[in-house]
């Protein structure tokens, strides 16, 4: 993993700004990697954290790279090699889940107990609402919350077995499944 420190113009572990860049690039084949190494080199050119938004042709991407000070010299910063990239929402016709993430970054929706007093809190706030651990955590809760509410609503042939409750579970285990593979592949553009 590589480490990049460098200056900062406070030795303290607060964050007094935020830079907010915008770029406009050719085409909209740009990887989740080329966006990531973008955001690390014009990171490493401010004292502050970058906030990256990039518009490719119809379609944006949102860039945040983990920053946090160096623990053994304070007047400095280290970029960690995790960036989180919200990537390909399209502009005329956003995906739920691109309008949902980007709607959890403002403030009024981070929850009372992470409400932010300063930048550095706030920054924090951002990391951890990116993190793919609290996006899946929040997927997947919301996806049982689903199962729960189907499995009252269906109701499924006798073909499965005798017992109705295990017969409607299994079923909607398998449609929920088939479903999530089937977005996948489409997502991959082999359908």
């Amino acid at each position: 993993v590589k480490r990049h420190s460098f200056p900062t113009r406070r030795s303290s572990d607060l964050i007094e700004s935020f830079v907010f860049v915008a770029i406009d690039l050719n085409g909209e084949h740009w990887t989740r990697t080329e966006l990531a190494g973008i955001t690390r080199e014009l990171n490493k050119r401010f004292p502050m954290p970058a906030i990256m938004l990039f518009r490719h042709g119809g379609l944006l991407s949102l860039a945040v790279i983990d920053r946090r000070q160096d623990r053994r010299d304070g007047a400095r910063d280290v970029l960690e090699s995790r960036i989180t990239v919200v990537k390909d929402v399209r502009v005329a016709h956003p995906h739920r889940a691109h309008v949902d993430i980007l709607a959890s970054l403002a403030v009024q929706n981070l929850g009372e107990r992470r409400r932010p007093g300063n930048f550095r809190e706030l920054y924090d706030a951002w990391i951890e609402t990116l993190s793919t651990q609290a996006l899946n955590k929040r997927f997947y809760t919301e996806l049982a919350w689903w199962y729960f509410w189907a499995v009252k609503q269906v109701a499924f042939p006798l073909g499965g077995g005798a017992d109705a409750d295990k017969r409607h579970a299994v079923a909607v285990i398998r449609l929920l499944t088939r479903l999530i593979f089937i977005w996948f592949i489409k997502e991959k553009g082999l359908v």
